[in-house]
């Protein structure tokens, strides 16, 4: 069974500390992980993770949107056994280590939206790769669960955070899951209402 903890709690005082601190520590990257870890992992393997699975359900008051224009990022949901969510499990390094997770811990954990979690991860060749994951709490109020594609899409063309566009994070995403020969069907769709969007502003503003 995965281990996990209820946020917030510093990683240091948390049951999870014993593993973070071990020589080989992964993290399980989704989302912005992949192409901004703001580390240099050790090593990267493209892995899936059975029973669950990545979408644009987290309200992003900070980061990618406003409270008065949420945007939306990634989370992963724990969902039907037959699931499979594709991403890259990224090294930690141990030197810096502590660093490291603080950066983690105060990136990810800001709202306590996701729980830190130690899942399985797969590579193509069946090799188990345990990683920490940040898992959604579905029980949070800026998890946003029923947005279909196109509401999303619109949230995501309206909204700018702290670090830039949504649709900025959404495209670096997409370009980075491609990257890794991942195709996520759901944000393939996603990116092209967005496509669509630009274009129509584009036509509209010459």
């Amino acid at each position: 069974m995965p281990q996990s903890l209820t946020p917030p709690v510093d990683w240091r005082n948390s049951k999870l500390e014993s593993e973070l601190l071990q020589s080989d520590l992964w993290v399980f990257a989704y989302g912005s992980l992949i192409w901004n870890p703001e580390f240099e992992p050790e090593a990267r393997e493209h892995v899936s993770v059975r029973g669950f699975s990545r979408k644009l359900c987290i309200a992003s008051y900070r980061y990618r949107g406003t409270k008065v224009l949420p945007g939306l990022v990634f989370g992963l949901i724990s969902s039907c056994p037959q699931d499979q969510c594709e991403g890259v499990s990224i090294k930690v390094p141990l030197e810096g280590r502590a660093k490291i997770l603080d950066m983690l811990w105060h990136r990810e954990l800001l709202n306590n939206v996701y729980i830190p979690t130690f899942i399985d991860t797969h590579t193509s060749n069946q090799s188990a790769i345990r990683a920490l994951a940040f898992v959604v709490d579905t029980a949070h109020p800026q998890y946003m669960p029923n947005l279909d594609e196109k509401s999303a899409s619109e949230r995501i063309n309206m909204a700018v955070g702290l670090r830039g566009p949504n649709v900025d994070y959404v495209f670096n995403t997409h370009r980075a899951l491609k990257a890794h020969g991942i195709c996520d069907h759901s944000l393939e769709m996603v990116v092209s209402l967005l496509d669509s969007g630009s274009d129509s502003q584009r036509r509209k503003d010459s």
